[in-house]
């Protein structure tokens, strides 16, 4: 840091020092998150916006500059999704998209734009579909599938593209299955989950694949529940669970894994309850207990704490669940689960 502002301070001109200078916030923001100090990271991610946006406006035509600016209120979106800013986030992406529209028209055959814009559909979607908006997030994950498409076709190979297709369409169907179309989200989930398994057996050691790969199942699963295919729904969790065990050792401590973890546990147990064993659903969700409850001290992420939650609902821990349930709520988060819980729980 201090070599870039004395570069800069010398040449404060120099657009080169300049963009350096928030590369070294935005390599402090990487640092700070891992280290779960969120206000530090946003302090450097903002930081690392102001100076790129300065040089987005000294340089209009730089697309380098523009994909700069892009990225790094993508990362300032992210931060505030995992503070649970869920408003604050979508007004981030949706200032994302804008930038990347721009500058994909600035340059139409620059293929980095475009992943970047697919990509910035997809967390906006994410955004609103957090926030109960589930038809304008079903539209944004479209337009990113879309743009996501169109790349697979231009370069099959890059599997980079594939997997945000994969992902964009797995999102499209838990949203049109949430919406009563049942036979389109089975579709589009199960095309989703066969591109995933393909990745990831291209690349099994992958942890971030092993995630994708293993919420495919479980979204899959909880669709064929809603159709009341209870025993494909536990198949399918439990092919979940087989592809997160290897994370257990080897990355325990990881809330993206466990979180995961107790998804696939909750839909085992939901099977379970559905067909009316009742103890053996209360021993799944009692190991998703196990896997999220003893990182929840100082969890901010919506979706770990809506993970949290719904585990408690399940266990009839009322007294834990509802504290976390006001959280979610004074966070703009909806999620039907939750809300059909706390009717049939009352809390």
């Amino acid at each position: 840091m201090a070599v870039a502002e004395t570069l800069m301070e010398r040449d404060p001109d120099d657009p080169d020092w300049r963009l350096e200078l928030a590369y070294v916030h935005g390599n402090l923001v990487a640092v700070l998150q891992a280290k779960r100090d969120l206000a530090g990271a946003l302090e450097h991610s903002r930081s690392a916006i102001e100076i790129v946006r300065e040089l987005t406006e000294a340089y209009p035509e730089n697309v380098l500059f523009h994909r700069e600016l892009a990225g790094s209120t993508s990362w300032l979106g992210e931060i505030l999704r995992s503070s649970g800013d869920l408003r604050g986030s979508e007004k981030q992406y949706r200032e994302n998209r804008e930038i990347l529209e721009r500058t994909t028209s600035l340059a139409p055959d620059d293929m980095v734009t475009r992943y970047q814009l697919g990509v910035s559909h997809y967390k906006l979607g994410l955004a609103l579909e957090l926030q109960g908006d589930f038809s304008a997030a079903g539209s944004e994950y479209e337009k990113a599938r879309a743009v996501n498409s169109a790349l697979v076709q231009r370069d099959p190979r890059n599997a980079e593209w594939e997997l945000e297709l994969a992902v964009d369409q797995q999102r499209s169907g838990v949203i049109q299955a949430s919406l009563g179309d049942l036979a389109a989200g089975s579709r589009n989930c199960e095309k989703a989950l066969d591109r995933l398994v393909k990745l990831f057996e291209l690349d099994p050691s992958n942890s971030g694949l092993a995630r994708d790969t293993a919420m495919a199942f479980v979204d899959l699963g909880r669709v064929r529940l809603q159709a009341g295919l209870s025993r494909d729904a536990r198949s399918l969790a439990e092919r979940a669970i087989g592809v997160l065990t290897p994370l257990q050792v080897s990355e325990s401590d990881d809330r993206r894994n466990r979180r995961r973890e107790a998804e696939a546990y909750l839909l085992a147990g939901a099977t379970l309850a559905r067909e009316g064993r009742t103890e053996e659903a209360k021993a799944r969700w009692q190991q998703a207990l196990s896997a999220v409850g003893p990182l929840a001290e100082g969890a901010r992420e919506p979706l770990f704490l809506a993970a949290l939650a719904r585990t408690y609902q399940r266990l009839d821990h009322g007294d834990h669940a509802g504290p976390l349930l006001e959280r979610l709520s004074d966070m703009g988060h909806r999620m039907p689960e939750l809300e059909q819980l706390k009717k049939a729980k009352g809390v």
